[in-house]
């Protein structure tokens, strides 16, 4: 299957995906013979919107059409073709501009022509000019008419007609032109401007014709041109016709009838406008030449201006716009007509949320059969769309700094992140680089240091020295070495039992006659310190102890007489009795416990068989083989491991039996049924080796036991695992658990593999050469020995002997390759050809076929064709230029395709102008004459256009370059609004906007109508509405003025609403010439509101907002320049409620407000209606009533409800003596009677002294 794609991107780096969506494991794709063709923007567009629409050209193009173009079309006018200029205009006749005709599109120029008898005598109604069609021309026209009816079908109002008129050898008669029955005045030809090209020796000189008429809403346009009144003979002069353009400018779509490209008299049925509905756009069909609105009908696009480009899209239904194309946002997927949301894994899908056709790679996930699966390092948590990295796995992924597969949180890295230990105090990416104090780093580990007297967990003591033994040894608590109960350093209790004692000095010593024998301090111990009985100062004596004993050696005996046996705990020699075995005494014992064994059993010394010295406190000796004599319990016990198996005490012996262990039969943990230390059976992921019965891990099962450290189930080496054990291939340099990290040079890693790096220069592997090249036949080809091309014997890629037969008998040894020679008239493999010489051109050039430089089709050395220019001379097979073709090649110095002399070519070699009169090959140095100078590109002598004089081709010269003056580039030139142009004057304006004044076509300004150098017209001439005098016009305040709309009024005291700027009243600053005052505020009267002064209406003399006078009955001015009303005048007024003429506060009126008394609840007009409780309205008073029952504290100091006297409250509301009363507002006071006591002290310190004793006596008892 072969595709092909055109896409627009607008990024700058496009990324191209290639992707298959697998369904199954069997299931494969691939491609190849990819083509990408790059296109930004058009060819030598700068700045394109799209690829079709070209913005700015490079320097050196023109912008056409919105294409870059090096030179403007003819049919145009500064770049913009005839038919843009206005809207909706359409070619009608286009051609004679260049020699792209054919004979039916020439015929459809007229109909009819006139005097075909002295006209077109060379048989045809057209000819060439100037590399270019044209209608008459020489020997075909110069006294005839040119005829057509041209057929308009389609509502327009106005035609354009553009053509020129060459007057040929400088056509000495009239021209005329008709449209419809109005017939144009006589043109004849320009007086200078022009230059022999054809025909006789006379000038071709030529006007050009523009006729703009206005009206026509005609359906047909009759057209005559006619040549007439000249010389009668055809072949002295000529007339044609050139860049001959009819344009027809219609009626806005859906225009019956217009006035112009703005103006619609009559709309067609069911519009009202050139507008076609939101959701559609207009669409010209340029066979039926009619306008249609087409809906919008892309998926996803509300409104567009074509069926390609959309302008809007539907963000409901999630499109989004990309270079006038809907498609779905990021994440969504296009299912019928709208855009649903992908899985939320997926970066876009296709059909359903679940077929993924990309992932989000910022989640770390990648395509798998349509799913977005975590990549490899990461997990997917079930929770986060985002993968999380696997920290334990050896890989470093985004999000960890490291992973050593391990969680040590003090060797560097700790849940994969850079970790020191905390001891350490300078950590960079997991490497220690400095310690706190107290600590060395050791392999980036911070190791105490023992000895720099610092104490510092783990360690418990400093004292400076490795003496061991000295209450501190190697930063640990160390007593001495038989000290049994040691605290901080300090021995408490030594091994007494076994000899060693606690001294002063903090030490465990021996003493010597403890009758304790230390071994390897003290030779003997028998409690006493007599000299005679061998042993003193606990070391043997010199008193022989030679009771049958034969040899004697240092207070020992060696070796016993015959017949004795040494008994080497007490070193005595004892009689045997008869071969292994000993002489047994018996002897009374007591040990009050009935155990065999223990030295003493029913009274009578018992011990082990294998007991040799038997003793009532136990076995003294155990000098049998397979047996060894247990000290401390005073018995035998079993060797295990000394190659004896004792019975009934040993299954085996370790050191003769397999499969034991402490001297009992054991199988390995591996071991599913063992017996007797033999394994039956091996557990899974095991296999029993009937040989040694021991079980092995078994290979390949997928199982990890024992010491395998991994399981591939297959035997391929330097896979990652082989034969259980982690295994990298030889070349792979840093492998972790079966993945290489890092190859050799010469090898790049691949999924954990490390592959060759073909072209890299570096052989390794399997590679045989590497010459850093795809090229076969050079020695080597992908990595691989090959012969060099020719080669008959090579060893390894170099060629010993080359193949002579096929003609190649030369080997260049540093090439390594086989040559032929060329030049020696033989044509070998290689070789297109061997002439024998070394001569360019002949047909054979380095044994290569090679035709004349000029030949553009060359077979086998044989020219068929030459270039324009030139031609072929079969005899001599080469290319010969053609003089007089109008081509420059080869050695002609020019070739203007004439015979003319004096016009700067002649016989194809340079000659300059007549008025030269200093030519330099073919260039001129000097003209003649006022009013000549050299032109720069030719040369040649041309006149000086633009210094006053009319000479030659001119037609006039102004003095200046300024163009619709009348005069431009010294030919007539009017303005393109001009209908009739006479010699550079305006006669005429012929389109709507423009007033004729003094030759020329100005704007009309208000006509509401955009022309010329008008930027608007809104048909008034009101200031700062937007247009003023046609120009864009905005308030002097607005400092941001795009096209006569505000967008910004920056200037302090201003603001902009609907882009108008105002004054901003109420901002504190004053604008001069709005605004008489700004306050910051919007209140009345106080001397500026709305940004104007103003006073209190009273006030009969306000200046700048300043009362100065309120001259007003019942009024008067304040402090502070206000109207106040008089209060106490007896008059009501302004805010006054009242104004009863006194200052009195409780008489309804008080500073002219209605007030009624401080404890009234309901007041009206100052009139009070209504009091608090315990009082009444008495004269518009509040007042309190005693006897009431309700306590007002204010008038009374107790109120019992009565008005009785004599019951504590009298009936003035008065407590009486010798009563207290308990008084709660608003409720009945409670009196009680209570006499006050009388109280009488008496001074008993008759002297004044610095104290005084009184004595106080009351006349009624205490209470407590």
């Amino acid at each position: 299957m072969r595709i092909e794609k055109v896409v627009q991107v607008a990024t700058t780096s496009p990324l191209l995906t290639l992707q298959g969506q697998l369904q199954l494991d069997t299931e494969s794709w691939g491609f190849n013979n990819v083509t990408i063709d790059v296109g930004l923007c058009q060819e030598n567009c700068k700045l394109c919107s799209n690829f079709y629409k070209c913005q700015k050209c490079e320097n050196g193009y023109l912008l056409y059409q919105n294409r870059c173009v090096v030179n403007c079309p003819i049919h145009s006018s500064e770049c913009v073709d005839y038919e843009d200029i206005i809207p909706y205009s359409k070619y009608l006749a286009k051609g004679f501009y260049d020699m792209n005709m054919t004979i039916d599109q020439i015929n459809t120029f007229y109909d009819t022509v006139t005097n075909p008898t002295t006209n077109f005598l060379t048989g045809q109604k057209f000819s060439f000019f100037r590399q270019k069609f044209v209608l008459g021309g020489l020997m075909v026209w110069n006294d005839a008419i040119y005829s057509k009816t041209w057929q308009i079908l389609k509502p327009h109002y106005a035609i354009s007609i553009r053509f020129n008129l060459t007057y040929g050898d400088e056509f000495s008669g009239n021209f005329y032109y008709k449209i419809d029955n109005q017939q144009s005045d006589a043109f004849v030809k320009p007086l200078t401007g022009g230059q022999n090209f054809i025909g006789r020796e006379k000038e071709e000189r030529t006007s050009h014709f523009y006729i703009y008429k206005d009206p026509h809403k005609s359906s047909q346009l009759s057209f005559e041109v006619q040549c007439t009144g000249g010389i009668g003979d055809i072949r002295q002069e000529f007339c044609a016709i050139s860049e001959y353009f009819i344009i027809v400018h219609y009626c806005p779509p859906f225009c019956s009838n217009c006035e112009s490209d703005k103006i619609c008299n009559t709309w067609e049925s069911g519009y009202s406008s050139s507008q076609c509905d939101a959701n559609k756009y207009i669409s010209f069909n340029s066979i039926s030449q009619t306008y249609s609105c087409n809906s919008c009908t892309q998926i996803g696009c509300v409104t567009c201006n074509s069926l390609e480009e959309c302008t809007q899209c539907d963000l409901v239904k999630n499109f989004q716009l990309s270079n006038g194309v809907c498609t779905c946002h990021p994440f969504y997927y296009l299912s019928g007509n709208q855009c649903l949301r992908c899985n939320q894994y997926c970066g876009n899908c296709n059909g359903s949320n679940n077929n993924c056709i990309s992932c989000i790679t910022e989640h770390f996930r990648y395509l798998s059969k349509n799913n977005c699966i975590c990549q490899i390092g990461y997990y997917d948590d079930g929770i986060n769309f985002i993968c999380l990295p696997i920290c334990g796995d050896l890989l470093i992924v985004e999000g960890e700094d490291c992973d050593d597969g391990n969680f040590n949180p003090f060797d560097g890295c700790h849940n994969c992140k850079y970790q020191c230990e905390e001891t350490c105090l300078i950590c960079i990416e997991g490497q220690c680089l400095m310690c706190i104090d107290g600590y060395d780093i050791v392999q980036n580990k911070c190791v105490l240091v023992c000895g720099d007297n610092l104490i510092l967990y783990p360690e418990q003591c400093e004292d400076d020295n490795l003496i061991p033994y000295d209450g501190c040894f190697n930063c640990q608590f160390s007593c001495s070495q038989h000290c049994i109960d040691c605290q901080n350093g300090k021995c408490i209790q030594c091994d007494n039992q076994n000899g060693w004692y606690l001294f002063d000095d903090n030490t465990c010593q021996t003493i010597c006659g403890d009758g304790i024998k230390v071994l390897y301090n003290e030779q003997c111990d028998d409690g006493n310190d007599n000299p005679f009985d061998y042993c003193d100062n606990c070391i043997f004596s010199d008193i022989a102890k030679k009771n049958n004993c034969e040899i004697f050696i240092q207070n020992r005996c060696m070796r016993c007489e015959n017949g004795y046996q040494l008994e080497k705990r007490t070193n005595n020699c004892i009689k045997k009795c008869k071969e292994n075995e000993i002489v047994i005494i018996k002897e009374i014992c007591g040990d009050n416990n009935n155990m065999k064994y223990d030295g003493c059993y029913k009274c009578e010394l018992s011990c082990q068989e294998s007991c040799t010295n038997c003793k009532s406190q136990g076995c003294l000796e155990c000098n049998v083989k397979g047996w060894k004599h247990n000290i401390s319990k005073m018995k035998c016990e079993t060797i295990c491991g000394d190659g004896i198996t004792i019975l009934e005490y040993e299954e085996c012996d370790d050191q003769i039996n397999k499969n034991c262990q402490n001297c009992k039969f054991k199988c390995q943990e591996s071991c599913d049924i063992c017996l007797k230390g033999d394994c039956l059976k091996c557990k899974k992921g095991w296999y029993l080796n009937n040989y040694n019965q021991i079980c092995y891990p078994q290979i390949g099962d997928l199982l990890v036991v024992g010491y395998e450290q991994c399981d591939d189930m297959n035997g391929i080496m330097n896979d990652g695992c082989y034969e259980s054990q982690y295994q990298c291939q030889i070349v792979c340099i840093s492998c972790y658990f079966g993945l290489c990290k890092k190859c050799q040079d010469g090898y790049i890693i691949i999924n954990n593999k490390c592959i060759e790096i073909s072209g890299d220069g570096i052989i390794v592997g399997q590679e045989e050469c590497e010459d850093q090249n795809l090229i076969g036949l050079d020695g080597c080809f992908q990595q691989k020995y090959d012969c060099p091309l020719y080669c008959k014997i090579c060893v390894k890629g170099q060629c010993l002997v080359c193949n002579q037969e096929l003609g190649y008998q030369q080997f260049d040894i540093y090439k390594n390759i086989c040559v032929s020679i060329c030049g020696d008239n033989i044509k070998q493999i290689d070789e297109d050809c061997d002439d024998g010489n070394n001569i360019q051109f002949d047909g054979c050039f380095n044994c290569q076929f090679e035709c004349d430089l000029y030949c553009i089709d060359c077979i086998q050395g044989i020219c068929q064709q030459c270039m324009d220019g030139y031609y072929l001379n079969r005899k001599h097979n080469n290319c010969e230029s053609i003089c007089g073709d109008g081509i420059v090649v080869g050695n002609e110095q020019c070739d203007d395709g004439n015979k003319i002399i004096d016009d700067g070519c002649s016989d194809c070699k340079f000659q300059c102008h007549k008025y030269c009169i200093a030519c330099v090959h073919g260039i001129c140095v000097e003209c003649r004459g006022i009013g000549w100078e050299i032109n720069q590109i030719n040369g040649q002598c041309q006149p000086l256009c633009g210094d006053g004089y009319i000479i030659d081709y001119e037609q006039c010269d102004d003095g200046n370059d300024i163009r619709e003056d009348g005069c431009f580039e010294c030919y007539f030139e009017c303005q393109k609004e001009c209908a009739k142009c006479i010699e550079g004057e305006c006669m005429e304006c012929g389109i709507l906007g423009w007033d004729l004044e003094q030759g020329r076509c100005i704007p009309h300004c208000g006509d509401k109508l955009v022309v010329g150098d008008e930027e608007c017209d809104d048909g008034n001439l009101i200031a700062f509405d937007g247009c003023y005098y046609c120009k864009y016009h905005c308030q002097d305040q607005c400092t941001d003025c795009k096209k006569g709309i505000c967008y910004e009024c920056k200037i302090e005291g201003w603001n902009i609403l609907n882009h108008i700027c105002y004054p901003v009243c109420g901002d504190g600053y004053v604008v001069q010439g709005y605004e008489q005052c700004d306050d910051g505020n919007q209140l009345q009267y106080d001397g500026c509101y709305l940004c104007a002064y103003q006073c209190e209406f009273k006030c009969t003399n306000c200046q700048m907002g300043i009362c100065y006078e309120c001259n007003q009955f019942g009024w008067i001015i304040d402090n502070y320049n206000k109207c106040i009303p008089i209060c106490g005048d007896g008059i009501i007024i302004g805010n006054e409620q009242c104004d009863d003429m006194n200052n009195e506060y409780n008489d309804g009126c008080f500073q002219c407000q209605n007030v009624c008394d401080q404890y009234c609840t309901n007041c009206f007009n100052g009139i009070c209606y209504s009091c608090q409780p315990g009082r009444f309205v008495y004269a518009n008073v509040c007042v309190s009533f005693c006897g009431d029952g309700y306590y007002v504290p204010q008038n009374e100091n107790c109120d019992d409800g009565n008005d009785l006297n004599n019951d504590g409250c009298n009936q003035n509301c008065q407590i009486e003596e010798n009563f207290n009363c308990i008084n709660t507002i608003g409720a009945s006071s409670k009196c009680f009677y209570s006499k006050k006591p009388n109280i009488q002290i008496n001074i008993l310190t008759t002297n004044l002294q610095d104290y005084q004793e009184v004595e106080i006596t009351f006349d009624q008892k205490e209470i407590y």
